[in-house]
């Protein structure tokens, strides 16, 4: 029989911890670590929810101390949201009768920054603020490329090798890091399969092996999420219509907006959702499945797009 003193928060946190995927893993670390080290060596049916609900104030105060975005209400929520899964797993368990984290309310939501595509405008000066403020531009234009052009998530560039580029189809296989663990095809126009393929070769200096990363830095070391946080941060700093006084708040995943919008208003619905690589869901979700765009179609709205060549044509 499990027994509740067998299992203090610390313990517990970890096994939660354990238990959930890489991304959910990575967007409530921080919070389940506060709980653990906060409540190390307390029993789970010992934590009361004004314990909860000052530790919740701290991590809005600690938000705010180094971020401009929504007042450190989006940490909040955040904090909350992972106290509550970790007691609703130990009622489950039967290690506690309560969830306290339940009486913490969590904060009403402010409206959001806008969220939408860029503007050609925006791209202009995003492109700009890359090749002048960066430490290695030829790099960072190369991943700002792959963004607008495929509509990539940062996960999946991440997980990018030389063995995602098929050359006899004209398209990158987008499959590590990806979303839901899927794995399909993008389509890439000529250049963009030259340049990364050029880019990826001169960098490791040799002929690429398949296991060989394609986004790679001047020493030939893989990019990595701090990369793209690093960039993201200049490039806020450094165009105001995409920082803290603007209407957008700058992350890698608005290329993706841009680039699906783009796709979109030149051919359909369907077809954006194939070249974001979404899958059906909600009431719009059977429409999507039986109007299925396919490869070829997204290669045409592609090719529309930006007017050039497409790779394996």
């Amino acid at each position: 029989m499990v027994k509740a003193k067998d299992w203090p928060v610390d313990r517990y946190v970890e096994q939660v911890r354990a238990g959930l995927t890489p991304t959910t893993a990575r967007g409530c670390l921080s919070y389940l670590t506060l709980i653990a080290s906060e409540f190390e060596g307390r029993r789970l049916d010992d934590v009361i929810s004004t314990e909860l609900e000052a530790l919740a104030g701290q991590v809005q105060n600690t938000a705010l101390r180094r971020a401009v975005s929504r007042d450190g209400l989006s940490a909040r929520e955040g904090f909350i949201t992972a106290a509550r899964a970790v007691w609703r797993r130990a009622v489950a368990d039967g290690l506690t009768k309560s969830n306290p984290a339940l009486a913490v309310n969590k904060p009403k939501r402010t409206r959001a920054r806008e969220r939408r595509g860029l503007t050609p405008a925006e791209v202009s000066e995003l492109w700009e603020s890359i090749a002048v403020r960066t430490a290695d531009p030829e790099l960072g234009l190369t991943v700002l490329r792959l963004a607008l052009e495929t509509g990539t998530r940062r996960a999946e560039m991440l997980g990018l090798t030389a063995a995602s580029l098929e050359k006899a189809s004209g398209c990158i296989r987008v499959g590590a890091g990806a979303k839901n663990a899927s794995h399909r095809q993008q389509t890439v126009m000529m250049t963009l399969f030259d340049t990364l393929t050029e880019l990826a070769t001169a960098r490791h200096g040799r002929k690429l092996s398949p296991t060989d990363p394609l986004l790679v830095n001047q020493r030939g070391q893989p990019i990595t999420r701090r990369w793209f946080e690093n960039t993201a941060a200049r490039v806020r700093a450094d165009v105001p219509g995409l920082g803290p006084g603007g209407d957008l708040w700058f992350t890698w995943h608005l290329t993706r907006h841009t680039a699906g919008a783009r796709i979109e208003r030149a051919a359909s619905y369907s077809v954006a959702a194939k070249f974001l690589g979404h899958r059906p869901s909600g009431r719009s979700g059977v429409t999507v499945l039986y109007t299925g765009a396919t490869l070829d179609e997204v290669r045409q709205a592609v090719k529309k797009v930006w007017q050039e060549p497409m790779a394996g044509m």
